[in-house]
C-alpha cells in the first residue's frame, strides 16, 4: 500500500481576490525594469528580476492551484525547487515600490511582493539567512540579536536630566532597533530628544522593554510574528497611558500604523514620524531657529515615508526651514530611486545593496550637495556605506540632527 502523499504547502489563499486579477493584469510590458534597481545594478543583469517577470513566474505557480485546468482536474503539484528559485527573486528585492509607480496598470507590486514572501515563509522556502534573522527576532526581539539592555546605550552620550523616563506621558518616542542598536546611527536618538525637550513635549521612553515594531518580520514574511511584536508594544504603549507616538524610522511609522490592522481593533494611539511633529513645532514657534545652514544640502526621499507613505512636503519644509540652499535629486518623491536599504536586501544581498547605494550618492555629487539627508536610520546606514565605498567626502546626516544643530527654544 502506497502511502498517501503529505499535502503541499502553498497558501495561495492568503491573495485577495485584486491581487489575484493583478496577476493577469499584468501584460509582461517590461516597463518596469528601468525603474527596479536590483535589476539595473546587477553586474549582468537577470531577467528573472524585473518586476514583471516576477509577477509572471508567480502567476504560473498559482495558476497550478487555481487555474481553470486546476478546477476542471486537479491541482497541479509545484515542486520545491520551483518555490526555491522564485523565493530568491522575491528576496532580492528592496520593497521600494518604484515599480508600482511605473506599472502602466498601478499594480500594487509591494503589497504583492510582501504577500508572496509570506506564502514562500509558510512553505518554509524563505532563504536561510532571512529564517536566520526570524530567528534572531524570536530570541531577542530584535533583528540584530542584541540583548534588551543595549537598547538604551544611545543614552549615554546624554544627560541623565535630558531623559525623561516617566511612568506616564502624553507621547512616547519610540526609538526602533536600527537607531537604537547600530552604531552608525546613533547619533538620531539623541537629536530627537533633544528636540521633543525644546518643544516643550511631555514624553517618554520604553526603554529596555521595548521590542521590535514588526516591520522585519512583515518583511520576511512572518505575519505571526509581527502579530505578536504588535499586541506586545501596544501594550507597553498602553501602559504609559500615551495617545501618541512618534519614531524617526519610516518602517515603525509604517508598522506602528499598520497595528490596528494586525491586531484586528481600533487604533490604541496616533502614529507619527519625527519630522511631522518637528513640522508642526516650527508652525506653532515651538522652536525657533537659531541660524541656517550654508552648504548645499539635498534630501533623500526614503522609500517607506515618501513613495509609501505619501509624506514628500513635510521634509522640504523642514529643510527649507534650515538651510539657504535645499537641492533635488534628478530622481526624487515619487519617483525617488531607492538607496538599497530596504526589503531587508542587506541579507539577502550585501554586495547589490552597496551598488544601489553608490548609485545614489553619485546622484548626489552630481547635483553638488555638499551634505546628503534623508530621514530614516536604514537609509543614512545605507548611504554611509555608499559613501565609504565612493571614498567621497560627502556628510550623511538624518534631517533630525540636522534640525538639532539648529533650533532654539522660543
Amino acid at each position: 500500500m502506497t502511502k498517501e502523499k503529505p499535502e503541499e504547502v502553498f497558501p495561495v489563499n492568503k491573495l485577495s481576490k485584486l491581487q489575484l486579477a493583478e496577476l493577469d493584469t499584468c501584460s509582461r510590458c517590461a516597463h518596469c525594469a528601468e525603474y527596479c534597481p536590483t535589476y539595473t545594478e546587477m553586474e549582468e543583469r537577470q531577467p528573472e528580476l524585473i518586476p514583471g517577470k516576477k509577477v509572471s513566474s508567480l502567476s504560473k505557480l498559482v495558476k497550478k492551484k487555481t487555474g481553470i485546468w486546476s478546477l476542471i482536474q486537479r491541482p497541479k503539484p509545484i515542486k520545491p525547487e520551483e518555490i526555491e528559485r522564485i523565493s530568491g527573486n522575491l528576496y532580492t528585492c528592496t520593497l521600494c515600490g518604484r515599480c508600482q509607480v511605473a506599472c502602466p496598470f498601478s499594480i500594487q507590486t509591494e503589497h504583492l511582493w510582501r504577500t508572496f514572501r509570506s506564502i514562500i515563509f509558510e512553505a518554509g522556502q524563505a532563504p536561510a539567512p532571512l529564517r536566520m534573522l526570524d530567528g534572531s527576532i524570536q530570541e531577542k526581539r530584535n533583528p540584530y540579536g542584541a540583548d534588551a539592555d543595549l537598547r538604551t546605550m544611545w543614552t549615554e552620550y546624554m544627560d541623565t536630566s535630558e531623559l525623561p523616563l516617566k511612568e506616564k506621558a502624553d507621547t512616547v518616542y519610540f526609538v526602533g532597533c536600527t537607531s537604537a542598536l547600530k552604531g552608525q546611527v546613533q547619533d538620531i536618538p539623541p537629536a530627537i530628544a533633544s528636540i521633543l525637550n525644546l518643544a516643550g513635549e511631555d514624553w517618554t521612553l520604553l526603554g529596555e522593554e521595548e521590542c521590535c515594531c514588526g516591520s522585519p518580520s512583515l518583511m520576511i514574511g512572518n505575519w505571526e510574528r509581527a502579530r505578536e511584536l504588535a499586541a506586545r508594544n501596544t501594550e507597553l504603549i498602553k501602559s504609559k497611558g500615551a495617545k501618541r507616538v512618534v519614531t524617526g524610522c519610516p518602517g515603525c511609522y509604517r508598522a506602528l500604523k499598520k497595528y490596528p490592522e494586525l491586531l484586528g481593533g481600533p487604533p490604541e494611539f496616533e502614529a507619527f514620524h519625527m519630522l511631522q511633529l518637528i513640522d508642526q513645532y516650527l508652525k506653532d514657534s515651538r522652536l525657533l531657529i537659531a541660524d541656517k545652514f550654508k552648504e548645499r544640502i539635498v534630501y533623500h526621499d526614503p522609500c517607506e515615508l515618501g513613495r509609501l507613505s505619501g509624506i514628500y512636503e513635510i521634509p522640504r519644509a523642514v529643510l527649507r526651514a534650515i538651510t539657504d540652499e535645499p537641492v533635488e535629486f534628478p530622481e526624487s518623491k515619487s519617483d525617488s530611486r531607492c538607496c538599497g536599504g530596504g526589503g531587508l536586501l542587506l541579507a539577502a544581498d550585501p554586495e547589490l545593496r552597496i551598488k544601489i547605494a553608490r548609485h545614489r550618492v553619485s546622484q548626489a555629487e552630481e547635483v553638488a550637495a555638499d551634505i546628503l539627508t534623508s530621514a530614516c536610520p536604514a537609509c543614512k546606514m545605507t548611504l554611509l556605506d555608499g559613501i565609504q565605498s565612493k571614498n567621497t567626502k560627502m556628510k550623511m546626516v538624518d534631517l533630525t540632527e540636522l534640525v538639532a544643530q539648529k533650533i532654539s527654544a522660543p
